[in-house]
């Protein structure tokens, strides 16, 4: 695991924070995730991307070789929120303190994926903070309708059109073109 994330969990285990971590991540390749981490008084409860949950997401965090961004919500669980059997925190971060391994450096040259996960990252955002639960199930469809690595510009229309119907046009091209 990099630095930065296990730094991060260290944080918000010590801290016994309540919560959601969205975190967004290179993977090993070229392999882009957007990871999602629960947590109830500084323990993992759930964790998922895309297309797995519980342990297997976990070791999406294992294999991240660069954070691009993390955003900390303080916010109660959803009612429906599938529990995980995850390992303890303080257990879970005890092994993979024996594995940190140091970030790429600051600077490092972005590519056409990584600032197309950054926007990507931001319209999420936007559509969870405006539509919580709804818009994050919202934007996952579309993300499941038009594949980012094969259909960006369909995506990328799909999220203007969703969130003109509720913000407008202009609302709309500020969020997602910005």
């Amino acid at each position: 695991m990099i630095e930065p994330i296990y730094s991060l969990l260290v944080q918000l285990a010590q801290g016994q924070r309540s919560g959601m971590l969205l975190l967004v991540m290179m993977a090993s390749g070229s392999a882009s995730h957007i990871v999602t981490l629960w947590l109830r008084d500084g323990e993992m409860v759930h964790i998922s991307d895309r297309m797995r949950r519980g342990a297997a997401a976990l070791m999406v965090l294992r294999h991240a070789r660069l954070l691009r961004r993390w955003q900390w919500f303080e916010v109660d669980s959803p009612a429906g929120l599938e529990l995980h059997d995850l390992p303890v925190m303080s257990d879970f971060l005890q092994f993979e303190e024996r594995h940190v391994v140091p970030a790429l450096p600051e600077g490092a040259p972005v590519t056409v994926e990584q600032q197309r996960l950054e926007r990507l990252f931001a319209i999420q955002t936007f559509m969870q903070v405006m539509g919580g639960a709804a818009g994050d199930d919202i934007f996952m469809q579309l993300l499941f309708d038009h594949p980012p690595v094969h259909a960006w510009d369909e995506l990328i229309e799909a999220c203007r059109e969703e969130i003109g119907v509720y913000f407008g046009p202009l609302v709309a091209r500020q969020v997602v073109d910005a």
